[in-house]
């Protein structure tokens, strides 16, 4: 279940710990991403290297390969136990999951509308 975060300089936060399987998209869980300004991606201590993100218009949908503006695939360079900035790809999308590759893990993520 989510946490509600505070209020901080017009800020609501919203997270939640989200299963990462490495190699099946269907078993990662989806991220609630809809009109969010700005969000993070907090990794745990697995060996996860890399995400490739997906979305999908529904939360149980078929989910494609995010692509960005240059139609590039929207992949992420990651570190355990450390967080990053979600990719800028990713806002404007109402559902997303990120597919890991090297480890099946977990990882917190922050979304702030």
């Amino acid at each position: 279940m989510p946490n509600r975060g505070q209020d901080v300089a017009g800020f609501a936060s919203v997270s939640a710990t989200k299963t990462l399987t490495a190699g099946n998209i269907a078993l990662c869980d989806a991220i609630v991403i809809g009109h969010a300004k700005a969000g993070e991606i907090r990794m745990s201590a697995d060996a996860i290297t890399s995400l490739a993100w997906y979305s999908c218009d529904t939360i149980d949908g078929t989910y494609l390969v995010c692509h960005d503006a240059a139609d590039a695939a929207v992949t992420q360079n990651v570190t355990a136990s450390k967080a990053c900035s979600l990719p800028a790809a990713l806002f404007g999308r109402m559902f997303v999951k990120a597919l890991p590759t090297g480890a099946t893990g977990s990882a917190k993520v922050v979304i702030q509308t």
